[in-house]
């Protein structure tokens, strides 16, 4: 929550200041909150206000770091830009895991949170080299934004966006406890695949929608994430899992960039740092209302219904896509 509601802060102050003091200032509170779990030992007070603050944090990071990855990519070449940026989230989030695992057996929760200060260290200090491609402070009318956020050529990929993040909603909070219903144990099969496929389409297709056009990308790569979903309950064994991961890894590897680009040009080159951090912000939004909404379908209708449910928004948006947008 703390998230979605700094993230129109940050963006207005990137475009209007720059990009540098934010990566900043995130990267500084982001390495403050890992040491700060360090002192809570019971739920409390305490805990759910360092919460609040690792939002905050999360949030200034992830719209400095993407808007900076817009800002270093060729107009023309955007969608290839921000694919291969976004291979490193993907591999952090596969050697994280296994490195948090390894950690925590060897020193617990304390040691991790050592590891996860550590590595925010060095990631403040190589942010301190980092340069912006303008550094002339930006005076932008905040009006003049808002009114080009709610124009109707922005209306249909900022909805396909948050249909797409319900999906991915649905298997990052609930595969877990999903897999244990049909007895499998190792969720890390479907990761792994899904890191791996997600990395080799950015590498190999990057250029694609740059090549054919977003739509003509978009597409294929949203039905893909849905058939993953639907192999999930299909094929409730290792090798479905292992599948699953890869058409849902190839849909998410095409489709943030291809919605993020597609916003952008659409919004206006001097307004990247907003129109970016809105476009991250739904992200956040979809798993800040998806969780609780597939929470009480799997209580009510159990597994199935929730992938089948998640599958349909994602195919909702291509419907929406391409139905309903007519912008070029």
């Amino acid at each position: 929550m703390s998230g979605v509601l700094v993230r129109p802060f940050v963006g207005h102050l990137m475009d209007k200041k720059g990009r540098h003091r934010y990566l900043l200032l995130g990267g500084v509170i982001f390495l403050i909150t890992h040491l700060l779990y360090l002192w809570p030992n019971q739920l409390g007070v305490a805990l759910f206000a360092i919460r609040l603050l690792h939002g905050c944090a999360t949030g200034i990071l992830m719209a400095t770091f993407f808007t900076l990855a817009v800002d270093f990519s060729p107009p023309d070449r955007r969608v290839s830009g921000i694919a291969l940026f976004g291979i490193s989230g993907q591999l952090s989030g596969t050697i994280g895991v296994v490195l948090a695992e390894k950690i925590m057996g060897i020193g617990g929760y304390p040691y991790f949170f050592i590891l996860c200060a550590t590595l925010s260290f060095i990631s403040l200090f190589f942010s301190y080299f980092v340069r912006e491609v303008v550094e002339d402070d930006r005076e932008i009318a905040v009006e003049n934004f808002w009114e080009r956020a709610l124009h109707a050529r922005l209306r249909i990929p900022i909805l396909t966006a948050f249909l797409f993040s319900l999906g991915l909603t649905s298997f990052i909070v609930f595969l877990k406890p999903y897999a244990k219903t049909v007895g499998l144990i190792h969720v890390s099969y479907f990761f792994l695949a899904y890191t791996i496929s997600a990395m080799g389409i950015r590498l190999i297709g990057g250029d694609w929608p740059d090549r054919y056009g977003p739509k003509a990308s978009l597409c294929p790569a949203l039905c893909s994430l849905a058939v993953g979903l639907i192999i999930l309950i299909l094929v409730p064994t290792t090798y479905g899992l292992i599948a699953a991961g890869v058409f849902c890894g190839l849909g998410n590897g095409l489709v943030f960039p291809i919605l993020s680009t597609v916003i952008i040009a659409r919004g206006g080159e001097s307004y990247r740092g907003r129109f970016m951090t809105m476009y991250t912000l739904v992200f956040d939004l979809g798993g800040l209302l998806g969780s609780p909404v597939f929470g009480l379908i799997v209580q009510g209708f159990g597994y199935t219904a929730l992938y089948c449910t998640a599958a349909s928004f994602v195919l909702m948006g291509v419907v929406a896509f391409y139905r309903f947008d007519t912008a070029e």
